[in-house]
């Protein structure tokens, strides 16, 4: 389905390339909802390289994503409308989503923090003869590194219960206080997306240390950074796009009649590739095997015909029309013999037998039903996403700003 989203609508014309912009250029709006070159950049890193590499590299591939983007942010606008983000279970893990991003970026703030000086590495090498000392500055220096970590993060989760009193260890309603601290109290309704259904002593305090984690992420101000804001953004529009799939995928139905229908049409498509079982005989030299073909030839048994050290080595193989090997393709190729030699890299000459040869022939109906079912929905899928996103674009409107004509370069000069 994801393939389909990126094929489905283009919105931009080709440009060329000019470079980069500034983090909050606007690029794209939609339904008065802009996506600013920030957001851009943050999908791009977030996609592999080999991704980038085959779908999205150069002008035509960043403008193909800045496209998906845009068809994202439609199914994302069309599923806030819908209400969809106030359903309690879709609300609840958009919460815990925001606790558990917001903590690891507190995390690796103090993390970062961590450093580890020249003379605290010296010292820790005064253990280790002065010979190996060089060899193992660098696995000490990220030794202490690691120890330091680890002490940073515990004292950072030890940390975050100073001052908080746990008042309620059974609670029962969401309203319910469960423990306060200064300034301010954490209910049970506030706890939920931590406890993933349990409610257990254990469970509860570990979810308040959490979420006063939470609170101290949130008190530094790292919910108001562009890298949370395109976080939450881009995890919006995958929980909006996976439900977009599901309710496609739901409205999709191929019959038994189409199925049959496609089958007799494309009957053809459907055949099993040629094979064929060879035996392999590897002689030293290009003579000896032409002397074993020239005896097999005229009748004589291979056991006879091949010099018995040769005949020893020989292997079944089996082979099929398509593949990669010199013997599939000496066999396939000329096809009809019963014969072969083969002169191979490593200087030997193999001496290839036919055995036994399978034509192709035509699947049956039976043998080819799920995969011709799976084709038809998946046509039948990709027709509906495109009408179901030219739909959206026409109710909400996807508008390239001028920052996206600098930033992808088709803006043109007078």
């Amino acid at each position: 389905m994801r393939k389909l989203l990126v094929a489905a609508v283009l919105f931009f014309a080709p440009a060329a390339f000019s470079g980069t912009c500034p983090p909050d250029e606007p690029l794209l709006k939609v339904d008065g909802r802009t996506v600013n070159y920030s957001y851009f950049e943050f999908v791009e890193s977030r996609l592999p390289k080999w991704a980038l590499r085959r779908f999205y590299s150069g002008l035509s591939g960043r403008e193909k994503l800045l496209e998906k983007i845009g068809q994202r942010q439609l199914i994302l606008t069309y599923y806030e409308k819908r209400g969809y983000f106030n359903d309690p279970v879709v609300k609840r893990r958009l919460e815990k989503f925001k606790i558990d991003e917001l903590i690891s970026m507190l995390v690796n703030k103090r993390l970062s923090e961590v450093k580890v000086s020249p003379e605290e590495v010296e010292k820790a090498l005064e253990k280790y003869p002065p010979k190996e000392r060089a060899r193992l500055r660098k696995f000490v220096e990220i030794n202490i590194k690691a120890h330091k970590f680890e002490d940073a993060e515990r004292k950072l989760y030890s940390g975050a219960m100073r001052g908080v009193k746990i008042v309620n260890l059974h609670p029962e309603k969401e309203g319910d206080v469960v423990a306060v601290y200064p300034g301010g109290k954490v209910t049970y309704g506030e706890l939920q997306p931590l406890l993933n259904g349990s409610s257990s002593a254990e469970a509860l305090k570990r979810a308040v240390r959490d979420y006063m984690l939470y609170l101290k992420a949130k008190a530094q101000g790292l919910d108001r950074t562009e890298k949370f804001k395109n976080e939450l953004l881009y995890y919006k529009e995958s929980f909006a796009v996976k439900a977009f799939e599901s309710e496609i995928a739901s409205q999709v139905k191929v019959s038994d009649d189409e199925v049959k229908r496609y089958y007799r049409e494309h009957k053809q498509e459907f055949r099993t590739p040629e094979r064929a079982k060879v035996t392999v005989y590897p002689f030293e030299s290009e003579e000896a095997a032409k002397e074993a073909l020239q005896k097999l030839k005229k009748g004589i048994p291979p056991a006879k015909a091949i010099p018995k050290e040769v005949f020893s080595r020989g292997r079944v193989v089996e082979v099929e029309e398509g593949q990669n090997n010199p013997v599939a393709q000496l066999v396939f190729t000329e096809k009809g013999k019963k014969l072969y030699l083969l002169n191979v890299p490593s200087g030997k000459t193999l001496l290839v037998v036919l055995d036994r040869f399978v034509p192709s022939r035509v699947l049956g109906y039976g043998d080819v039903y799920t995969t011709i079912k799976n084709r038809l929905k998946v046509e039948k899928e990709r027709r509906l996403v495109k009408r179901k996103l030219e739909e959206l674009k026409k109710e909400f409107g996807v508008k390239a700003l001028r920052g996206a004509l600098v930033c992808l370069g088709s803006e043109k000069s007078d």
